[in-house]
């Protein structure tokens, strides 16, 4: 089992595999319930200056990778958990936003992983945008009605669902066609949804 510690670097280089002298040692590994160890590699993000707004993360087991949307930066950094290799996709819009009485930066804030694609919900654009798992490359996006929060693709009906507090509800986007979201519907639902499982 692998435990990320993510800190941003001002734009260095991260550590491929360990962490840097500065960096406080790693605790020894502790087993798991499952006899497993657990271990903590510290992954310096690339083009952060300072705190990174993260909210979810999502790992693709089979591909071993951790896709980490990295709000205030613009991008979205994919970690090979492997090699130690991060691979930064870069482009995605930002903006300054009042929220809960405090400024903050927003950007790419959630993923979700499909079929050879990988799902990113952008707060500063309300956009659902699809990226090429293979070649890491942004593809079309969609815009919604208010930002999306959390995001999970549901396979047996091949769709995207996505949380939007501020007008309580799940959006659907149809996920049939490669590279391409559609909106499907809309779900009302009482209260603020934010973060959620799928039973598929």
């Amino acid at each position: 089992m692998l435990l990320l510690a993510l800190a941003g670097c001002g734009g260095r280089a991260p550590a491929p595999a360990s962490a840097p002298a500065s960096a406080p040692a790693a605790p020894p590994a502790a087993p798991a319930a499952d006899g497993l160890s657990l271990t903590t590699r510290v992954v310096r993000l690339p083009g952060a200056t300072g705190v990174v707004s993260l909210d979810y993360l999502a790992a693709d087991r089979a591909a071993g990778r951790v896709w980490i949307p990295a709000g205030n930066t613009g991008s979205v950094d994919v970690l090979d958990t492997r090699s130690g290799a991060l691979t930064r996709i870069a482009g995605f819009p930002t903006a300054a936003r009042e929220t809960r009485g405090r400024a903050r930066v927003l950007g790419p804030s959630s993923a979700t992983i499909g079929p050879g694609v990988v799902y990113i919900g952008n707060r500063a654009t309300n956009e659902v945008c699809v990226i090429d798992a293979a070649r890491l490359q942004r593809g079309a996006c969609v815009t919604l009605s208010v930002a999306p929060d959390g995001l999970q693709y549901v396979a047996a009906t091949r769709e995207v669902w996505v949380t939007a507090p501020r007008d309580r509800s799940i959006h659907v986007l149809d996920a049939r066609t490669p590279g391409r979201l559609t909106p499907a519907g809309r779900m009302a639902v009482d209260g603020e949804p934010v973060g959620y499982a799928v039973d598929d």
